[in-house]
């Protein structure tokens, strides 16, 4: 058995109130990932301005506070089905067919198995630098920009791997040009006693 990520992925994941348990050694990127969990949502302070309590029908912060569960339109776990809404997204349920994630393979994405994903492949291999890499890990799901956060499943760093993401519009062919590391983006994550302050400001 081995650590699923490094101890600084651990660390912040413990920070976040979250747990994990050790991996086979030769675990997949996908079971990897699925052994780190949360209770609940993630939020960066980057995000505070636009949790509004009454988008929810809260009457306000301490009520929203309260409520204490994942909420609307805010990225919560690393997943076994990635949690949005207030219910448990599972592997292609996508709930609008706009999205262009609507009706693909999730949580693991390979994007050679569509003919048509051929610049979506292309783009990914060179945002990523590989040009053998054609699959991505999900990592969580949000309504805002940009929508779709995952890591390379090749990642030459296994161990606290790039995360990047991508938008609902332009699914793998719009991405984001740098990429914080899975230790550093759960560094930017919020604790509740550093996230209620900010809410309440």
């Amino acid at each position: 058995m081995a650590l699923p990520f490094s101890p600084d992925v651990l660390r912040q994941v413990e920070r976040l109130g979250g747990t994990w348990r050790e991996v086979p050694t030769d675990a997949s990127p996908l079971a990897r990932v699925e052994a780190l969990s949360f209770p609940k949502r993630l939020v960066s302070a980057e995000e505070v301005p636009d949790l509004h309590p009454a988008e929810v029908g809260l009457p306000d912060v301490e009520a929203f506070i309260d409520l204490d569960v994942p909420l609307p339109d805010v990225p919560v776990a690393l997943p076994c089905g990635v949690r949005w809404c207030g219910h448990e997204w599972q592997a292609g349920d996508i709930t609008y067919p706009w999205d262009e994630g609507w009706g693909r393979d999730l949580p693991l994405v390979d994007l050679t198995a569509d003919d048509a994903a051929v610049e979506e492949l292309e783009k990914f291999r060179q945002l990523v630098g590989d040009p053998r890499a054609s699959r991505a890990v999900l990592l969580t799901y949000s309504d805002g920009y940009p929508n779709y956060l995952f890591i390379n499943a090749d990642d030459p760093h296994p161990g606290d791997p790039a995360v990047w993401s991508t938008d609902h519009e332009g699914f793998f062919r719009e991405l984001e040009a740098t990429a914080p590391s899975l230790s550093d983006w759960l560094g930017r994550q919020l604790t509740d006693e550093e996230l209620y302050p900010l809410l309440r400001d």
